[in-house]
Order: C-alpha cells, then structure tokens, then sequence
C-alpha cells in the first residue's frame, strides 16, 4: 500500500467510519443487521483495491489484534449491560437457561454435522469450528430488538449477553481440555482439573484486581483516565494469557463489578466506594466501551469482508452443510423456547444471528487445531443466513403488528357503528345455504344421517370395538400416568397434564412464583415423593424397576471399563453412557432431597449415604485419576429390591441374623483373641525353626504365614521345609477347622435361642389378645414369616 499516502488512508478510514454510522441508522430503521452491511462494503473495498494494484496486502495482522480487542470490550461492554437485580430474576433465569442449553445442544449438532460431512475432520476439531457457530451475536442483536415490547427486549439482551459470555468461555475451556491430548498423552480428566483451578484462582486474582482498579481509578481527578483503565485492562489481559490464566474473566468479573455495585461492594467494601464519582465514571466507562466498540466492530467487519472469497459460499458442499447446520439451530432454539418460553415465541425464534464473536473464535482457533477440510464459506453463509433470517423475521413481526392494530381498529369502529345502528352483522353462510336451495340442503342432511347410522351400528356399537376400546384407554392411561402426566382424556389437561403444566409454568415464570403458597407446587413434591419413595402405585414401581435395571446396568459399565481390550474399543461409549447415567443418579438424588420433609435425616442416612457415593466418584475423576473404578459401590443401593419386590420377611430373618452376632459379638471376640495369640505364637516359632532361608525373614512373615494357613487359605508362597516345621503346620492346620466350626456354632445357637424368643413373645401376645376377644372369633395364628392372605390381592 506504498502508493496511498497518510491523508488517503485517514480519509478512507474517516469514511468507513461515517458509513458504518449510517449503516446503524439504516439498520434501526429497515431491521438489515449492520453487519452484513459491512461485510459488503468490505467485499467492494476488495475489488477496488484489486483494481489498485494493492489486492495483495495482507490484512491478518491487523485483523486478529483487531479480533482480541473486539472480544474484550464485547466481554466488556456485555458485563456492562448485565444488571443483577432481584425483579428481573425471572428473565435472568429464563434467559439463563435457554442460552445455556440452547449452546450446548447447538455445538454437539452442528459437531456432529461437520463430523459426518467433512469426515477428514476429527472429533476435537469439529467441537472448536462448531462452537463459535453456536453463539448468538450480542452486538447484532442488541440493536436490533429496539422497537420490541419491554419483555422481549430485555429477555434478548440477557440471552444475547449469556449466549456471548458463555459460548467463549466453554470455546476457552475446550482449548485447555483438548490441548493436552495432542501435546502429552495425559489424561484429560487433568486438564480439567488443572482448568478449574486455574478458574478458582483467575476469579481470586480477578476480584482483587476488580475492587483495587475501581478503588484507584475513582480518586483519580484527571479527566483522561478512562483510557488508562481500559489499558490497564488490556494489559491485565495479555499478562494473564501469558501465564495460561483465564483472562476473559478478569474482563468479565470487573465489568460485573462496575455494574453491580451495590452487589458487589456490601459491608466493608462498602466504605471503599464514593458513590458520585463511581457513577461519574461507570457512565463514562459505559460510553467509552460503546465507542470503542463501535469502531473496533466498524474496522473488524470491514477488513473480514476484503478476505472473503465469494466463490466459496457458491459451493455445493458448503450449500449441503450449512443448511443442515441452520435446520439444527432453529429446531433447538424452536424446543427450548417452547419448554421455557412458552407459545409466544415470534419472533424471538427468528432472532439468532451470528456475528462478530463468531468471527474471532473462529480466527483464535489454534494451530493444532485448524482444519485446511473446513471451508470458511460455512461460516459467511451462517452469518448471511441467519442476519437475514433475522431481519425477514422483524419485519413479518412489525408488519403483524400493524396488521393486528388495524383490525383492532376496524373491530372498534364496527362495533360503533353496530350501536349507533342498533343492526347486527348478516352472517355470510346463511346466504350461500339459502343460495343452495332447500333441496339440496335435505339431501345432504340425509347423506350425512345415513353414513353417521352405518358408523354407529357397524363400529362404535360392536362390542369387540368397545372391549378394544376400553383395554386401550386402561393401557393408555398406565403408560401416562407411568410417565407421571395426568391422562390426556381429561379435558382441563388437553396438552401434558396438570404436572408437567406446573413444572413448565414455573420454568417459565421462575421470578412470580411463590412457592410456599403454590398449590400446584406442593401437589407436584408430594406427587414426586410418591413415586420416587413409594411402591403402592404403578408410577413408584415402574421407577423402582427402572432405577435397579440403571444401577445393574452402571455397574457393569464400570467393570467392562476395567478390561483394557473393551475399553480400547468401546472406551468412549461406555464413558458417555456413565455419565449419562451419573447425571441421571444425581437428579434423582437432589430430587429425594427436594422432597423429602427431613432433608437432613436423608442426607445421613444409610441410603442416603450410599446415593452420594454413587454419584461423586466421576465427578473427582475430573480432578484426582484413578478413583474411577469406586463407582461399583453402586452396587450396594440394589438393597432397596428388598422394598420393591415386598421382601419385608427377608429384611425380619436378616434382623434375627444381626441380633445374633450381636449376642455372640463377647463370645466371638474371646475366640479370635486366642486365634490372634495362636499366630503370633506359631509364627514366632516357625521363625526360629525355619528362618530366614525358608522365607520367614521375620516375625511378622511367620505370623502371615500362620494366619493363611490357620484359615485354610495355604497360598504356598512361603512353607516350612524341616520335620519341626512341618509338624506344627500340621497342627496348625487342625486347629483351623475349628476356626471355621466355632464361630458358626456360636452364632447359630444364638440364632436358634433368638428365634424361640420371638415364637414364645408372639404366642403370649396372641394369647392376650384373644383373652380379650369376647367374641371368641379370633383369627387364627399366622406365622410372621409367611405373607399374609391380603398380599395376593395387591398388584405388586
């Protein structure tokens, strides 16, 4: 660019500007995003700096310091506009989750999209080239849900800012978690433990640096400060990328800070804070954020649209692929929006454009992963897309609304006029019957009476469609109410039922719900206790069933794990369907937290114990290896069986077996006393027979070797070679029988004295009971072991 000197560039650059101002003003205007607006002004600077000989220029350079500075102050100017106050909780959380999930479930459809079409590509780089696709652009938006209603707009702006920050902090997560399997064989259940605590300190340092900065630059009087502190920022920044910190969230946590502070800067730190001149310069840091960028975005945009080659939008396999990639985001969004949003989704559905954060993701990809298979033209074809598919959406929506206000009109209008009249509009279909004739209105009637009679004699009165009917509604209504959904032949239920209505009511109202004086919810909790506690209804037993079947089910996940063959094969499988099934576990157990009365009694209890074990064991794999194998402990919670299939007279004969041991504990524990000085004894001689030449170095080895040979283990690994020797193993082993036979002894006469006990307690008590019958007509004596007649009327 030798040939264009200092006043063309400034001139170029002041018109670019000035454009990309006019562009806002026609986007405000015509809902065109103005991105796509600079995008083509960029495409047309390309060709005419072709036509100047300067189509060679390399723009990369200035493109990704452009690219980092963009993504701070859209960090930035994001935190800036997300206020935390307790009356938009609802939209907060409802904006939450739907950015949330809506994230998620968009980068493992669109990876596994590019996976099945671009099949050189692997796995990890499928995941990093689908997550900026996955964002909703903020700086897109924003501007343009101006004209929306309050509730929509605001609920866009918290998606919007949710989807942004979110989507580059899972991008930044899947560089630290993938990074180590390329460059070390190193587990990767590290490198997630390494970045969660590398999360912990970055909000640590972040927090610091946050109260310090604010502290500072409020006393500071010179009115050119801003600057400085967005430099300050900015090295802050470089600094903590430098050290393989999370640096986005130093930017994250400080602009919260600014626009929080009443959160933030409670108690002490309340002191810290001059409330003037912290709104004195949270107004200007606002103002200089938007400026800023304005002109970053303005320049970014620009000089993305000089490195675009058309051509590449005009391929066919690009054409198939972003398609299929378009079809997932909006089915997706289309889903969370009606579970959590509710039928009034336009045009929020529409407004989902990808924009500048997609664009800098994708040119932060690292080396190691970029893919010369991925066709950037996806990515332009997206961004046209779905701007377009935005702005297509705001204008039906504007012209709806106008549509709806002019008939509004015309129905008040007409009603005036009805009763300045005292007339009533003349229904049109009469005159089109009158038209007919009678004749032919009659023959119709009767063409229709005699098929409606045919209908009825031949089918809805034959008693084998009726018998069909009827084992089909019972079906029916066992398979949904199975699902714990009220029936759907009850007309105030005509959708999912009174219970899943209640859950979606709450998920979309969370912020107006009072949940202490809410009927629904508390008939939804006990509802939920009954099946995830009870076993007297089809819905409890058929979730007991189904729980055991997953705990057989984790279990031998985890032991097929263990076997290398399986797992060099299956290994992934496996390790998805475990943590499926984890998820699963740990849902159920702060359901049974949510819904039991004494929460804490649960909590300490056996099973309650047993649960937690259950679910912790993969969750610390993330950060400590090899405690992954613990999960067999599930194993234990298959003792809830016993309560599923009514095994209660097990649970009373394993009570006589406890209550046994325990009368025998004395006995028992006089008994292994002498067995303990028996191998001590023995092995100490056998030391001094054999020595160290047979094996026994020590005492203690002596007293290993008594102790599995007095148990009729015999391992073999070590034996006494001496006549002496062998003869006291004789008697060793001799004695080990008994080892065997008195402990069972002892514990089977407890049982059997136990047992008589309660026969005599249960003979004596029904005596009583029918001395006290006056009748005489008392029931006969049943044998407390044996199910009662009343079981085998039960359904299970």
């Amino acid at each position: 660019m030798e040939q264009f000197g200092a006043y063309t560039i400034i001139i170029a650059a002041s018109v670019v500007i000035i454009v990309s101002f006019m562009f806002g003003t026609i986007s405000r205007r015509t809902n065109v995003p103005s991105v796509l607006l600079l995008i083509a002004l960029g495409i047309g600077l390309q060709y005419l700096l072709k036509h100047f000989g300067a189509g060679d220029f390399d723009f990369f350079p200035y493109l990704e310091v452009l690219g980092i500075v963009g993504l701070i102050m859209i960090v930035l100017e994001a935190a800036l506009d997300l206020k935390l106050q307790r009356d938009k909780i609802g939209v907060i959380i409802k904006s939450f989750l739907i950015a949330a999930i809506g994230l998620g479930f968009s980068v493992s459809a669109t990876a596994f999209i590019i996976y099945h079409i671009v099949t050189v590509m692997t796995w990890a780089e499928c995941i990093l080239y689908a997550t900026p696709i996955s964002i909703l652009s903020s700086a897109i938006i924003i501007p343009s849900v101006t004209n929306l209603v309050t509730e929509k707009k605001e609920f866009h702006i918290y998606e919007s800012t949710f989807s942004d920050i979110l989507g580059i902090m899972l991008f930044y997560f899947l560089i630290e978690y993938l990074t180590p399997s390329i460059s070390s064989n190193g587990e990767s259940s590290n490198a997630v433990g390494s970045f969660l605590i590398n999360l912990v300190i970055t909000i640590g340092i972040s927090l610091i640096a946050s109260y310090v900065l604010l502290f500072v630059f409020q006393n500071i009087k010179e009115k050119a400060k801003l600057f400085v502190l967005i430099s300050v920022l900015l090295l802050l920044y470089a600094v903590a990328k430098k050290f393989h910190l999370s640096p986005l969230i130093i930017i994250l946590v400080f602009g919260l800070a600014v626009s929080n502070s009443k959160l933030f800067f409670r108690g002490w730190f309340k002191k810290m804070l001059h409330p003037e001149r912290f709104k004195e310069m949270e107004h200007g840091l606002h103002g200089l954020t938007l400026e800023t960028a304005f002109v970053v975005r303005t320049f970014f945009f620009v000089i993305f649209g000089t490195t675009i080659v058309l051509s590449s939008i005009f391929s066919f396999s690009v054409f198939i692929t972003s398609i299929a990639i378009l079809i997932s985001i909006y089915f997706i969004r289309w889903l969370s929006l009606i579970i959590f949003y509710g039928r009034n989704i336009t045009p929020q559905l529409w407004i989902a454009p990808r924009g500048l954060i997609t664009v800098l993701l994708y040119y932060a990809i690292p080396v190691e992963f970029q893919s010369v298979y991925f066709d950037p033209g996806i990515l332009l074809f997206i961004i046209i897309a779905t701007g377009v598919i935005m702005t297509m959406g705001l204008i039906a929506d504007k012209m709806n609304a106008e549509e709806a206000a002019k008939k509004a009109e015309l129905a008040l209008l007409k009603k005036e006029a009805d009763l300045q009249t005292g007339l009533e509009a003349i229904s049109k279909p009469i005159e089109v019957e009158e038209k007919k004739g009678p004749r032919i209105a009659v023959i119709e009637e009767v063409e229709r009476s005699k098929f409606q009679q045919w209908i009825h004699d031949h089918i809805t009165s034959n008693p084998r469609f009726l018998e069909l009917k009827t084992k089909f509604r019972r079906l029916a209504k066992i398979i949904i109410r199975g699902f714990g959904i009220q029936p759907i032949f009850n007309p105030e239920n005509k959708i999912l039922g009174k219970r899943i209505q209640t859950v979606l009511w709450i998920l979309r109202n969370p912020g107006n719900v009072d949940l202490k004086e809410n009927e629904d919810y508390k008939n939804l909790k006990k509802y939920v206790h009954k099946i995830i506690f009870g076993t007297d209804s089809v819905e409890g037993f058929l979730f007991d069933i189904l729980l055991l079947i997953t705990i057989i089910l984790s279990v031998i996940i985890v032991m097929l794990e263990s076997v290398k063959e399986v797992n060099m094969t299956w290994g992934p499988v496996l390790r998805t369907a475990d943590w499926i099934i984890t998820i699963m576990f740990t849902v159920e157990y702060f359901l049974r937290i949510w819904t039991t009365k004494n929460s804490k009694k649960y909590i300490f209890s056996f099973f309650g114990i047993i649960d937690l074990l259950a679910i912790i064991p993969l969750y610390f794999e993330l950060l400590f290896t090899g405690i992954y194998s613990v999960e067999v402990i599930r194993v234990v919670r298959l003792l809830r069986i016993f309560r599923v299939l009514r095994l209660a007279h097990f649970m009373e004969e394993a009570e006589v077996l406890i209550v046994s041991l325990k009368k025998s504990l004395n006995k028992i524990f006089v008994f292994l006393f002498f067995v303990i000085i028996i191998c001590t004894v023995v092995g100490s001689l056998m030391f001094i027979i054999e020595g160290p030449e047979q094996g026994f170095t020590s005492i203690p080895r002596g007293i290993y070797w008594a102790v599995v040979t007095l148990t009729t283990v015999g391992y073999g690994d070590i034996h006494p070679v001496s006549g002496l020797g062998q003869f006291l193993a004789m008697l060793l082993m001799v004695v080990g029988y008994g080892v065997i036979a008195v402990p069972t002894g002892l514990v089977a006469a407890d049982a059997v004295t136990t047992i008589k006990l309660r026969r005599q307690e249960e003979r004596e008590q029904q005596k009583a009971e029918n001395q006290k019958n006056t009748s005489g007509n008392s029931p006969p004596e049943e044998d407390p072991f044996l199910p009662s007649e009343d079981d085998g009327d039960k359904i299970f």
